[in-house]
């Protein structure tokens, strides 16, 4: 028979911050950064959870509802386990705000939630993508980039980054979360 399992002994307070937006936003970049200088920091890309399927269908693709919905649901119960044990998370992909609800149904109601949405310009973001895969994914990072242009009671969590130094995006955040500005009300 085992014993129930203790939470670590990481940090004082769980808290989690949810970074979201189109591809080549910044997302990652910005995930690692705040995760690596957080005593207790955790950080989760949202594209490993993409590679779980077999047969993984295009997540842009309406046909894909039903598996982003699940992807989404496994993303938050991941970052649920990890806050449980006293992590400060990271969560990043595009958890758009249609998403968003699937996402916190995962997490406990007593953890405080930041949403940060990162966005780019169009060019910056095919332009990004590009550099990093390789290969030219215009056609699908501009859907997806069209789907955060008008963020509507989430405007105040926009972050820009086009033409900024990833320094200069790290202290706009760091002083959003300090602020509360990014902060969900979850009721």
């Amino acid at each position: 028979m085992t014993s129930p399992r203790k939470p670590l002994e990481v940090g004082s307070k769980a808290t989690l911050t949810i970074v979201s937006g189109s591809p080549g936003a910044g997302k990652t970049t910005l995930c690692v950064r705040l995760a690596q200088e957080t005593k207790a920091g955790l950080h989760i890309p949202s594209d490993v959870f993409y590679s779980f399927p077999a047969h993984a269908l295009d997540p842009t693709r309406p046909e894909a509802n039903d598996q982003n919905r699940a992807i989404m649901h496994a993303m938050g119960a991941a970052a649920a386990a990890f806050l449980a044990a006293g992590y400060e998370v990271f969560l990043e992909g595009i958890i758009g705000p249609w998403f968003l609800p699937t996402v916190l149904e995962e997490i406990p109601a007593d953890v405080g939630v930041a949403y940060v949405l990162m966005t780019a310009g169009s060019q910056t973001s095919v332009g990004r993508v590009r550099e990093r895969e390789g290969r030219d994914f215009r056609e699908r990072v501009l859907s997806t980039h069209s789907r955060f242009v008008f963020l509507g009671p989430y405007e105040d969590h926009r972050v820009e980054t086009t033409n900024r130094s990833l320094d200069e995006v790290c202290d706009e955040v760091r002083s959003g979360l300090a602020e509360g500005r990014f902060l969900l009300r979850r009721d």
